[in-house]
């Protein structure tokens, strides 16, 4: 093999990957990021993947083989059931979190394929205080 084609191998490699990772990452921003409120009001066609963020409420979350619990913002509710394996390690209730699946609203049901706990920032906290002085 000569030099020139061992060149074009590469590159066609390297653009190949390129390409892919573009598609891949094209694919994940596609994906809607709403608060709960705004997903009841308006609700994405089923078939479409959504983020939504919330809190899980008090009192509402079921474990067994399928993890049941509930999210809100104050704005809406909503039912989730998350029957993955991954389940991160600050998951309980009053816990803020960002679920990723699909949203069926003619129950009010979410089915979550993926679930992120969020920490509550210090910083927020902090600043909270600063504005009550």
């Amino acid at each position: 093999m000569n030099r020139r084609m061992k060149v074009l191998t590469a590159s066609f490699i390297a653009l190949s990957g390129l390409s892919y990772l573009i598609v891949s990452g094209l694919k994940e921003s596609g994906i809607y990021y709403m608060k709960v409120g705004e997903l009841v009001r308006s609700p994405p066609d089923s078939s479409k993947r959504v983020k939504v963020e919330g809190d899980i409420l008090q009192g509402s979350l079921k474990k067994g083989e399928v993890i049941q619990f509930e999210i809100t913002d104050g704005q809406g509710r909503i039912k989730v059931f998350y029957s993955g394996k991954a389940i991160p390690p600050n998951f309980r209730e009053g816990t803020p979190v960002v679920v990723e699946g699909r949203y069926n609203p003619k129950d009010n049901s979410f089915q979550a394929e993926r679930i992120i706990t969020k920490c509550p920032s210090k910083y927020e906290a902090k600043g909270e205080k600063d504005d009550d002085r």
